[in-house]
């Protein structure tokens, strides 16, 4: 457990491999948010699981899986995480298809 009470995984957990080619690339994408969490526990990273999909009513069998990764990877990703955040604190969630609509 670390100062903020979070769970951190065991070290082995954190080990990234080396990432090539698209995994370089930052993409930005644009979606309903259908489900987040963070993935956490003694085998999680930490990063935040997030499934996309084109429209509020695509089957959640459509998904994109995007993940933002531990700041403690670099701030670019605190920040995505900040402004994922930011978008779903105003946004509108239908509890029955677990879907978010970012407002704005």
């Amino acid at each position: 457990m670390d100062a903020t009470g979070a769970v951190r995984p065991a070290v082995r957990a954190h080990d990234c491999t080396p990432r090539a080619d698209r995994e370089l690339t930052v993409y930005a994408v644009t979606g309903w948010a259908r489900s987040w969490h963070i993935e956490n526990g003694p085998k999680g990273d930490l990063d935040w699981h997030i499934e996309l999909t084109q429209s509020a009513k695509t089957t959640s069998s459509k998904c994109v899986v995007v993940e933002i990764p531990d700041p403690q990877y670099g701030t670019i990703f605190a920040k995505a995480r900040q402004d994922f955040l930011d978008l779903i604190v105003n946004s509108t969630i239908n509890q029955k298809s677990r879907s978010s609509r970012p407002s704005g």
